[in-house]
């Protein structure tokens, strides 16, 4: 077992931590319960496909392959996410969503609201991956306004900086397979 001391600093949140094993697993267990992230993420097969599969979360985005457009030399290898990244999306979800996790939020003309992981937008509609897990067509015309937005919501005032501390330790844990 391994033991790290982590700091957490945050729009104003501070969590000082020793982040162990069972750190980890209180995270876990606020991300399945009191968080409620698996009806929206995946982790080792479990939860939705509404939003990103989280299984490999903690580990450093992968290398292309070597001869992939490189210039030759060996670039550093990319750093796997920051404690303080992980707690900037849970707190501001909406601060940087990457291009793979666009969600859009779709005013009809008749007031009904449609959000969903966008997919595609062409001359005549809106493709997107519904809530429901479903692929969705909306004609552009029977759309009033188009918002890009994340669909998750601030952990700000749901989590104490203890249990964001536990949650984030959770998250860098996980490397996938």
């Amino acid at each position: 077992m391994r033991a790290f001391s982590a700091i957490v600093l945050v729009v104003g949140l501070t969590a000082s931590v020793s982040a162990g094993a069972q750190d980890v697993d209180r995270g876990k267990g606020l991300f399945e319960g009191k968080g409620n992230c698996l009806s929206c993420h995946r982790v080792d097969g479990n939860g939705s496909l509404f939003g990103p599969d989280l299984s490999a979360i903690g580990a450093p985005p992968r290398q292309p392959a070597a001869g992939a457009g490189g210039r030759g030399g060996q670039a550093a290898p990319p750093a796997a996410p920051t404690a303080q990244q992980f707690s900037q999306k849970l707190l501001d979800p909406n601060a940087s969503v990457s291009v793979l996790n666009r969600y859009v939020r779709l005013t009809m003309k008749d007031g009904k609201i449609v959000t969903g992981k966008l997919l595609n937008v062409d001359t005549f509609a809106v493709q997107i991956f519904d809530s429901s897990e479903k692929l969705v067509n909306v004609s552009k015309t029977n759309v009033r306004d188009m918002t890009m937005v994340s669909p998750m919501p601030s952990y700000r005032d749901k989590l104490n900086s203890q249990e964001l501390a536990d949650v984030v330790d959770y998250l860098m844990s996980l490397k996938g397979q």
